[in-house]
């Protein structure tokens, strides 16, 4: 009988050294596999996603800043999260309801969109909508060329837990590069609008702006910014990075003025 409990327990060792070993294996390999495939969703969009560059006046005072861009069109239409450009919400939800007339407008004076290339194109900030957390920006005038953008009508509806590639830019310090990180749908929420939960929605390397593609190459969405007003502001409760999907983004770009229709926010110099 000891013999046999002996062997036994031999063979669970033996067993749970080959799940291990198999482990160790399978691990690295499907993570490599991964970012292998991560890599080509980078090398195909990196020149699509951009820097944009404002100059935001609120009240007195005027600043400078540098958001991540998606552009969309062959035309230029660039897509932005609104928070990034104009951080009022963000401001409005931090204060939450003991602060209804909170007021905190702010002018865009001064865009520009600047390419991989070196390239930079006088802008304007053509459409806000508060309610997706989207800006959209176009060229003052139209390329002579056809600019690297990103398909949103061929867009991707991940499942939970689906890997996703975040392409974004980092900023002057590190000479505006394209970034890019993997990410991975933790939640979806349907109602009363779909959006997506991505992995680093608490403070990750996905910032606010950058699209996300699915492991195939299509698009999925921007990250931009949720807020709720609260009784009392708490970061968890109130605001959290998401996902907007990609149909959501095209039929908002739909509202934005064309070339043709006037004028919109930010025509200057941001020298």
């Amino acid at each position: 009988m000891k013999s046999v409990r002996s062997t036994v327990k031999r063979r669970r060792v033996m067993v749970v050294a080959l799940l291990c070993a198999v482990g160790l294996v399978l691990g690295p390999a499907t993570a490599e596999g991964v970012f292998a495939e991560g890599r080509k969703v980078f090398e195909q969009h990196k020149s699509a996603v951009v820097t944009v560059q404002l100059v935001t006046k609120q009240r007195e005072n005027e600043s400078k800043s540098e958001v991540t861009g998606t552009v969309m069109e062959p035309d230029g239409l660039t897509v932005v999260s609104l928070s990034a450009v104009d951080p009022s919400n963000v401001y409005k939800a931090i204060m939450g309801p003991q602060d209804d007339h909170f007021e905190m407008e702010s002018e865009v004076t001064s865009v520009k969109i600047l390419l991989e290339d070196g390239a930079e194109l006088d802008a304007l900030l053509v459409l806000r909508d508060p309610d997706l957390d989207l800006a959209f920006v176009r060229p003052v005038t139209k390329p002579e060329k056809p600019l690297p953008h990103v398909d949103f009508t061929d867009a991707a509806e991940p499942e939970i837990l689906d890997d996703l590639i975040a392409v974004s830019r980092l900023g002057k310090v590190a000479r505006r590069t394209c970034c890019a990180s993997v990410e991975r749908i933790e939640g979806i929420v349907s109602k009363p609008r779909t959006f997506y939960i991505p992995s680093q929605a608490q403070g990750g390397t996905a910032t606010l702006g950058c699209p996300a593609f699915s492991m195939e190459g299509k698009i999925v969405g921007i990250a931009v910014l949720r807020t709720v007003k609260g009784e009392r502001f708490n970061m968890r409760s109130n605001m959290l990075v998401i996902l907007v999907p990609a149909s959501d983004i095209l039929e908002a770009a739909g509202q934005a003025p064309g070339f043709e229709e006037g004028s919109g926010e930010g025509a200057g110099n941001s020298e």
